[in-house]
Parts: structure tokens; C-alpha cells; sequence
């Protein structure tokens, strides 16, 4: 069984997990618009822990494909985090 990129059976990693307590009825156009935005810089930060990890995976001789498949993005976005 393969792990994620990054993560080792002798260092696990702790996932931090924002929960949301929302009341829908009085959510308003502010609200949404500060949750997208928690959501999108979230996004970037785990995108910049990926890329990270995939240039170490390259480094350690794995295959763009086998990056891709393991990061859950096609090879052309591997190759373009590489810089090819």
C-alpha cells in the first residue's frame, strides 16, 4: 500500500480540520464571500505543500506519472510544478 506524498509511517502527520458551524438562514453575502476566501488561501497553502513534495518525490527518482498519480493531478500540471 502506497502513502500520500510526504507522509512516513515513522512521522505522522497531524491534519488540522476547520469545521464550519453555520447557520444558513442568516448567512449572508459577507459570510460566503469570508469563507471563499479562508477557502482559496487554504487551497494555496496546500497546493505549495504539494509542490514541495513532488519536487522531493522527483528528486528520490519517482516518475512523473507515478507523481501525478499519487498528488492526484495530471502529469502536465507534475511537469509544469517542475518546470518543465
Amino acid at each position: 500500500m502506497s502513502t500520500p506524498l510526504g507522509v512516513s509511517h515513522t512521522n505522522p502527520c497531524t491534519l488540522v480540520y476547520m469545521t464550519w458551524m453555520i447557520d444558513e438562514s442568516n448567512e449572508t453575502i459577507d459570510t460566503v464571500a469570508q469563507r471563499r476566501q479562508f477557502t482559496l488561501e487554504r487551497l494555496e497553502q496546500l497546493t505549495g505543500e504539494l509542490i514541495t513534495h513532488v519536487h522531493e518525490g522527483a528528486a528520490n527518482g519517482l516518475t512523473e506519472v507515478e507523481l501525478a498519480k499519487r498528488a492526484g493531478v495530471t502529469r502536465r500540471t507534475i511537469r509544469n510544478w517542475l518546470g518543465k
